[in-house]
């Protein structure tokens, strides 16, 4: 299959349980952490405010157990001591320093995946989102884990390799590599997905002809279709194609791509700060 691009359609960020222990003491976490980790959780501020700044959806996740410790299941069968207790310091999201904001989402979770026993799928449903893109840790753990779920549901998943953690340096690679073998582009860097997520500086839309906004006119005239805009609405300031009666307008072929833009940056201020 070719590679897909990197955001496709709608996209959402998942932050995967930074909390409040990836910035306090490691020592009694419970849960071991590679050297990088405090770096990669703190540089995954940088993510959150790409995708506030581009208004893309952002999903806050917390693992929590109940202090009877009835919710664990298996997962204190493995390496994993115990971890993210109701009432302990280290458990509460990492609001403060991820800029958590009341127009964000929040799920807890009882499991490594954001999607098993979770609303998540409802939500994504909701927001109409194709692609996830993923920060947080453990990156062996919960991140890879989200990151197939999300792959078997046919979501578009990228996980940003700096802004994600593991267990120990090789589990973090390991769990990249396989994560870029279930979708090639996968594993991009918080530089990367940063510059994709930043705001535009302008929007191309096909079709609202009737709106109150400045418009190219697309005309040929072995169209059936409909009467020229531009005699009637002062808000067309360009023709491409066949035109004859725009004396006010400049007129460009249709394959006159260079000057189309070229005119489209002067008219909106992109070029030397000044619309025309």
């Amino acid at each position: 299959m070719p590679r897909q691009p990197t955001l496709v359609g709608q996209p959402v960020l998942i932050v995967v349980d930074i909390q409040k222990g990836a910035f306090l003491d490691r020592s009694n976490a419970g849960i071991p952490t590679m050297p990088e980790y405090y770096d990669n959780m703190a540089r995954a501020r940088r993510v959150v405010d790409a995708a506030h700044d581009a208004s893309v959806p952002v999903i806050f996740f917390q693992e929590i157990h109940r202090r009877d410790m009835v919710d664990y299941g298996r997962e204190l069968d493995g390496s994993e001591g115990v971890h993210c207790l109701e009432g302990e310091p280290g458990t509460p999201v990492a609001a403060e320093e991820m800029d958590m904001r009341p127009t964000d989402y929040f799920i807890h979770k009882r499991r490594y995946s954001c999607f098993f026993g979770t609303e998540l799928e409802i939500l994504l449903k909701g927001l109409k989102a194709e692609t996830l893109i993923l920060v947080g840790g453990m990156t062996d753990v919960c991140v890879h884990y989200t990151f197939a779920d999300g792959h078997q549901s046919d979501y578009y998943c990228r996980v940003i390799s700096d802004s994600v953690g593991g267990t120990s340096p090789e589990a973090h690679q390991a769990s990249l590599n396989a994560m870029e073998y279930l979708q090639e582009g996968a594993v991009q860097t918080t530089d990367e997905i940063v510059g994709k997520l930043s705001p535009c500086d302008i929007v191309l839309v096909e079709g609202y002809k009737r709106g109150d906004h400045d418009k190219i006119e697309i005309r040929r005239a072995v169209s059936e279709t409909g009467t020229p805009l531009a005699p009637g609405d002062a808000h067309v300031v360009a023709v491409v194609g066949d035109a004859e009666d725009t004396d006010r307008l400049p007129v460009f072929p249709a394959d006159a791509i260079a000057d189309i833009a070229d005119f489209i940056e002067r008219h909106t201020g992109l070029r030397n700060g000044e619309p025309s």
